[in-house]
């Protein structure tokens, strides 16, 4: 995100959070003050963006929304692998994952296995990470997304690489490359290469 439109963003983020207050429109409030969280990640301002995420998983607990939830615990993720907290990470992006299969939201749920992926190889447990990378792939297969295929499959070559002794991941690579093709991703066409 470019932080001049996160900048320009906040003025009106401010008015939807005011107007969602006085409507008493508590789902609207919490998707504002997740999109605040958004916007002080991209901004750097990490702690901030933990307590407004924090407050939109509130409310989105009380309004039974399962799908905010799951949104924000996914943001929260990110925000605590940004500050190098991959056990914080691990905590709320197994909770969301979980959230994201019951309400069977696959790309959701794949991205959160990348996440758990990266998070646990943070802190040692390769076999972990491997087995969430595996799940990505096979995932990202199923619902026939080659798009998501292509950077499951990268991450999991990148991971095989670093981690197992003799690996050519050349396999993986090639995979994913043709995966990014056909999705017509071209940002991750280029990360392959």
């Amino acid at each position: 995100m470019d932080l001049n439109d996160v900048t320009s963003a906040l003025p009106f983020l401010d008015q939807h959070l005011a107007m969602a207050r006085e409507l008493g429109y508590r789902r609207s409030e919490a998707r504002a003050l997740l999109n605040f969280g958004r916007a002080h990640l991209a901004q750097g301002e990490t702690s901030r963006a933990l307590k407004v995420c924090r407050n939109a998983l509130t409310i989105f607990v009380k309004c039974g929304d399962r799908r905010g939830e799951a949104e924000v615990l996914e943001h929260m993720g990110h925000i605590y692998i940004a500050i190098d907290r991959p056990l914080s990470a691990i905590r709320v992006l197994t909770k969301g994952l979980k959230i994201a299969r019951s309400l069977e939201n696959r790309r959701a749920e794949i991205r959160m296995l990348d996440n758990l992926a990266t998070s646990s190889e943070e802190v040692g447990k390769l076999k972990q990470a491997h087995k969430y990378y595996q799940q990505a792939v096979d995932a990202s297969r199923e619902i026939g997304d080659r798009a998501m295929e292509a950077k499951a499959l990268g991450n999991l070559g990148i991971h095989l690489a670093v981690n197992v002794e003799g690996f050519d991941a050349i396999e993986c690579y090639d995979l994913a490359l043709a995966a990014a093709r056909e999705g017509g991703d071209r940002d991750c066409e280029c990360t392959v290469f």
